[in-house]
């Protein structure tokens, strides 16, 4: 017996959720870094971004209180007075979840809209009609778990008179609150396959918007876990066996807050990758380049820019530098080493470097 109440889940699982929550919390805090020092702008999706992060913290703290009543453990090696209690910040703890998960789901939908052309009116409406059957299938399961005990603490104490809907008739609404959440997530993961990819951007940023949306059916993966754990909800031992479905349930609210705030962090990891080029073997390399460029005389003759040109494809070729043409093109501006390339159109560019102004055509 002393064995058998020496095992806890609950730690494992502790320490689980409030990983996940922390890394939740600084992505949704990136993320709005993001918004307003690079665009100026907060849209409707990072709101409810800060919204299902603000429940989040009110699941964590609920999930704590209830793995500190003793959830993880057995429940014959518990008193009854903290059986009651864990009972009691359970029944608090899902209704709260439910909602959470919704939240995130309503951001992710959101933040398609955002990306989805104007052009694609039926897609957008769908995706509103999506975000409404979201609303109306967590609310109502969080008004099921909420209600069901009239009054509620008739759940977890049983001196309190009331009236209780069957566990049976939870656990099928529980089953329909997954099978909704399983198909909001595979469907917000595969609408990306097919709208991103029609989009004016560079295949390499499809590909990453596309993985990052992508993400989703690992949630989809959690409620499939919770689906096949909701089963220990009839279990004797209800304190060791709902351990499980409760952290399922958690990692679904944490990691949902987190996939659905990496795509907007796409020009955070960009401006750190391009300062990361600028290495202080490219800055040599710079120097070499500018300081060629000073050789070359400053005569607008047609044989004194095909001499120009020639040297400075030579100076190209022997240090292998890769300048992005086409991206750098599309963006109106190159890499930090040659910091004042601005690109009237595709047909030319003006180079204009100090002591020097080459204008090149191609």
């Amino acid at each position: 017996m002393s064995d058998l109440c020496d095992e806890d889940r609950g730690s494992v699982s502790l320490a689980l959720t409030w990983i996940l929550l922390s890394l939740a919390t600084v992505t949704v805090v990136l993320r709005l870094y993001v918004k307003l020092s690079l665009h100026h702008n907060v849209s409707q999706d990072d709101y409810t971004a800060l919204a299902s992060l603000l429940l989040g913290l009110i699941t964590g703290g609920f999930f704590t209180k209830t793995i500190a009543e003793g959830m993880g453990r057995h429940i014959n090696c518990l008193p009854s007075e903290q059986i009651v209690s864990m009972l009691e910040w359970s029944a608090l703890s899902e209704p709260v979840n439910v909602i959470g998960i919704g939240v995130v789901k309503i951001s992710v939908c959101l933040c398609l809209i955002g990306v989805v052309d104007k052009a694609r009116r039926r897609i957008s409406r769908f995706l509103w009609i999506l975000i409404a059957f979201i609303i109306v299938t967590h609310l109502g399961l969080a008004l099921v778990f909420f209600l069901h005990c009239i009054p509620l603490a008739a759940l977890w104490n049983h001196q309190v008179q009331g009236q209780c809907m069957s566990t049976h008739t939870a656990v099928l609404a529980g089953y329909v609150g997954f099978g909704a959440d399983i198909l909001t997530d595979l469907v917000c993961a595969g609408i990306p396959i097919f709208v991103i990819h029609r989009l004016q951007m560079n295949r390499r940023t499809k590909t990453a918007l596309c993985c990052l949306m992508g993400l989703g059916v690992f949630t989809a993966g959690c409620a499939v876990a919770k689906a096949v754990t909701l089963v220990g909800v009839f279990a004797d031992d209800y304190t060791w066996s709902f351990t499980e479905l409760a952290t399922w349930a958690a990692v679904e609210q944490f990691v949902g807050i987190i996939i659905a705030s990496l795509p907007t962090l796409r020009p955070l990891f960009s401006s750190i990758l391009e300062k990361a080029t600028f290495s202080p073997s490219s800055s040599a390399t710079f120097h070499k380049i500018s300081s060629a460029y000073k050789r070359w005389p400053t005569n607008s003759t047609s044989s004194g820019t095909r001499q120009i040109n020639n040297e400075k494809q030579t100076i190209l070729e022997e240090t292998s530098i890769d300048l992005s043409m086409d991206s750098e093109l599309e963006k109106g501006y190159t890499p930090n080493y040659l910091r004042a390339w601005k690109v009237p159109d595709r047909e030319s560019a003006v180079f204009s470097i100090p002591e020097l102004q080459v204008a090149v055509k191609w």
